[in-house]
């Protein structure tokens, strides 16, 4: 072996034993379009668990068109409880319009999917739709996305309260169309703004 084929595979293990160290998130890639980086995940067969936020969530594998990343062996480990908080720490106030709008859309794209998820029983999506309603609140939003932010918000709260409600097994249909159809149209929205083709926000609430 050349002293520069050895330079070269020397370089190719130190790069090897670096990349680990590197936290980079698995991505699940939804049928509706939307992503979710997690920060685990395991296959139950006709289901994904992964672990988002503070906690854990199972959507149905025909909601997913591909996953990047590796599954985990095992069950996955809770983190601690409480509100989940967005990356960054509580709060992340004073983010552009892309980095904001890209957020906004990344939480109601897992709001949506949520009400797909027929696997999860109604105090389970309560659950999940109070972590999003959190981790919404921990941040700030350019004016122009004001409006969006708001709808976004009560959207989630929305959810917690649909599948919160004791009788929420007769009469949930319904009120879960019209959710999903919420969503959709501020994730429209969101998407407008921040193309640049709309500006009708006018502040956070």
């Amino acid at each position: 072996m050349t002293a520069k084929t050895c330079a070269a595979a020397g370089l190719v293990l130190v790069a090897a034993l670096v990349a680990p160290t590197v936290a980079v998130a698995d991505v699940i890639h939804l049928k509706n379009g939307n992503r979710i980086e997690v920060e685990a995940w395991r296959d139950l067969g006709d289901a994904i668990e992964f672990a988002r936020g503070g906690g854990l969530v199972r959507i149905s594998k025909a909601e997913v068109v591909r996953i990047e990343g590796t599954p985990v062996r095992g069950p996955l480990s809770m983190y601690p409880s409480g509100p989940a908080e967005p990356a960054g720490g509580p709060a992340a106030p004073g983010l552009d319009r892309a980095a904001a709008a890209g957020r906004m859309l990344e939480l109601l794209g897992q709001g949506e999917a949520l009400l797909g998820r027929d696997l999860m029983a109604p105090d389970e999506k309560a659950g999940a739709f109070r972590r999003l309603a959190a981790a919404w609140q921990g941040f700030e939003v350019p004016e122009e996305l004001g409006e969006a932010y708001s709808k976004g918000r009560q959207a989630l709260q929305t959810g917690v309260a649909v599948f919160s409600a004791e009788d929420a097994g007769s009469e949930v249909r319904p009120r879960v169309e019209a959710l999903r159809k919420e969503f959709r149209e501020t994730q429209e929205k969101v998407k407008k703004i921040a193309e640049g083709k709309g500006d009708e926000g006018k502040g956070e609430d």
